[in-house]
């Protein structure tokens, strides 16, 4: 199971409960899988599809989570 399948499924059965803690900042299932579709859906707009390579430059963030 891919860490999307395993987000989405999350948000499905437990919505509200944590799944991403950052210093003082939150997400739930819901709310992580949400922004993580908004990005995936950032980047179709932009002509990535399946197999395209896209490179990730982060420091220590949760972004680097919702990205992968």
């Amino acid at each position: 199971m891919t860490l999307h399948a395993t987000l989405e499924a999350g948000a499905r059965a437990f919505p509200d409960r944590c799944w991403l803690r950052f210093e003082d900042a939150a997400w739930s299932y819901a709310q992580g899988n949400a922004v993580a579709e908004k990005i995936a859906r950032g980047l179709v707009e932009q002509g990535i599809r399946p197999g395209d390579r896209v490179g990730l430059l982060f420091a220590n963030s949760p972004e680097i989570v919702f990205c992968y």
